[in-house]
């Protein structure tokens, strides 16, 4: 089911749940700051605050997903990455530098 959501992988959460993780590496401070809005704005939208857990250090921001009520992944988890994946995130990340070949 994880290959349904690309970028997520499967991981351990800090109680030694499984939950499904991925983790973005941002242009900046102020942009990982929004990334973190706009997760928490999906996730809460979808009733799904509890499973939350977020890690945000410089430009880099980490997202956790696990139902801690059930023991561990549900498909809603699923849903809701993927809703996140859905996020247009373009602005955020470091543009990437173009190579030439000579």
């Amino acid at each position: 089911m994880v290959n349904a959501v690309p970028g997520w992988k499967v991981a351990q959460a800090a109680e030694g749940r499984p939950c499904i993780q991925q983790t973005w590496t941002l242009k900046d401070e102020p942009s990982a700051a929004t990334l973190v809005s706009l997760v928490t704005k999906v996730v809460s939208a979808e009733g799904h605050d509890e499973s939350l857990t977020l890690t945000h250090k410089g430009a880099e921001v980490t997202a956790q997903l696990c139902t801690k009520s059930l023991g561990g992944l549900t498909e809603n988890d699923f849903i809701v990455a993927s809703k996140i994946n859905d996020l247009s995130l373009a602005d955020l990340l470091p543009k990437r530098r173009q190579r030439f070949w000579a």
